[in-house]
């Protein structure tokens, strides 16, 4: 039956695949939206903050992270890239004209595009991210990843 809703719902451009782990799924989603926060952060596009090391050596120190408390849960994440997600931190760490020689061009992502964690407001209910942070730091203490930031450096 899965196979079967997964080709109704495929159109041209997008293929619709069907999963066993949807909890892969979407914790893998998950681990790509830690740069929501990050984006925020860098108030740039997300093409110009993901042109610049500095700001993707923090992301995949983040998704390092969270990969590594998910696992600890016996999940194991499915990435929404067709890269897979344990690639993704080693990619992220490379220097800008490597980085942009072998994934630049196929990131496809709106030059204007921002995180939908800009323009919040006070009075909406929890963002998803934040939901998934307090579950993350769970995991993260649950699998002895605790870690303490001083001075812009993981102690």
């Amino acid at each position: 039956m899965m196979p079967i809703t997964a080709g109704k719902l495929s159109v041209p451009g997008l293929h619709i695949r069907p999963t066993g782990n949807i909890d892969g799924v979407q914790w893998g989603k998950l681990i790509v939206n830690l740069n929501n926060a990050l984006n925020a952060l860098a108030d740039l596009p997300l093409r110009q903050q993901l042109a610049q090391r500095s700001w993707r050596k923090l992301f995949a120190d983040q998704m390092s992270e969270g990969l590594a408390a998910i696992r600890a849960e016996g999940i194991t994440p499915v990435s929404p890239t067709p890269i897979p997600a344990g690639w993704m931190p080693r990619l992220l760490r490379l220097p800008d004209m490597i980085f942009e020689a072998m994934l630049g061009r196929t990131m496809k992502i709106d030059p204007e595009a921002r995180s939908s964690m800009l323009g919040g407001s006070a009075a909406r209910p929890p963002h998803r991210d934040r939901l998934f942070a307090g579950r993350h730091h769970r995991n993260r203490r649950s699998a002895g990843l605790t870690r303490r930031c001083r001075a812009g450096s993981w102690n």
